[in-house]
């Protein structure tokens, strides 16, 4: 860790990128080869940061970290270990952050893959809104807002989200935000995506990319127990052309609400 601190703190005025820091755990060295060579292929400079593996912790430390009931009562469920190493590991590198006194960083997970405008969207990054505090590259399955969209160059766009942007695969980070989210996630109550796409009931002023520069890549989880949690929902072909604009209609309506309403008191 010594290392990984004198390296972040070089100057920032030397850099074309912002720190880049990929969060991986370190038996996942077919991960850390595959985003190697990805983010090299793309001339992006960047550090791994050892992620915090949920499986190899003390019930003790579990229980300083993890508010389990409040978290049932939020998510339905309880996280796995695997979902609370990831938080944690999140939540880690915002300390770092503040620690270093670094004004911006680029958090990326293992698993990401960055689109060819990558690279153009971190040089441009001057053109974003001035107020910015979190931009999620990744979308996953939300939907961006039609107001106040800014084109950053060709198709690329800076905008607001329409719902909940569930994703932590990719974002930029300032410092305040950084500072909330970490108020806002400890103790952990949800997994590491629900912070960062729920970020504005934190009063963090979040944005996204459209398209999103970087996409999560097909593979093996490393945290299978989770994924074998989430709810399988059903295709557009088992509900037919009549049900699936009646369910998508209805899951839009609920994500939306959730966009905008406050956290649950606890």
């Amino acid at each position: 860790m010594d290392d990984f601190i004198r390296d972040d703190r070089a100057p920032l005025n030397a850099r074309i990128f912002p720190p880049v820091w990929v969060v991986s755990l370190e038996r996942s060295s077919a991960r850390r080869h595959a985003i190697s060579l990805r983010l090299s292929a793309l001339r992006i400079p960047f550090r791994f940061f050892p992620a915090i593996d949920g499986n190899a912790l003390r019930p003790e430390e579990t229980a300083r970290s993890y508010n389990a009931e409040p978290g049932k009562r939020l998510l339905g469920r309880a996280l796995t270990p695997g979902e609370i190493g990831c938080a944690l590991s999140h939540l880690e590198l915002y300390r770092h952050q503040i620690r270093l006194g670094l004004d911006e960083v680029l958090i990326l997970e293992d698993d990401v893959d960055p689109r060819p405008s990558f690279p153009e969207i971190l040089e441009r990054r001057h053109l974003l809104p001035h107020d910015w505090e979190l931009v999620n590259l990744c979308r996953g399955d939300s939907r961006v807002s039609r107001w106040g969209a800014k084109t950053l160059f060709g198709k690329q766009k800076c905008v607001r989200f329409a719902s909940t942007a569930y994703n932590a695969g990719g974002y930029l980070l300032r410092r305040s935000g950084a500072v909330k989210l970490l108020r806002h996630g400890h103790p952990i109550l949800l997994p590491a995506d629900h912070l960062t796409g729920g970020a504005i009931r934190a009063g963090v002023r979040i944005y996204g990319i459209d398209p999103p520069c970087c996409d999560h890549c097909p593979g093996e989880s490393t945290m299978p127990e989770a994924n074998a949690l989430h709810p399988k929902w059903p295709s557009r072909e088992e509900l037919g052309p009549v049900l699936w604009p009646l369910h998508r209609a209805k899951w839009r309506t609920i994500h939306f609400c959730q966009g905008i309403n406050p956290f649950h008191r606890i």
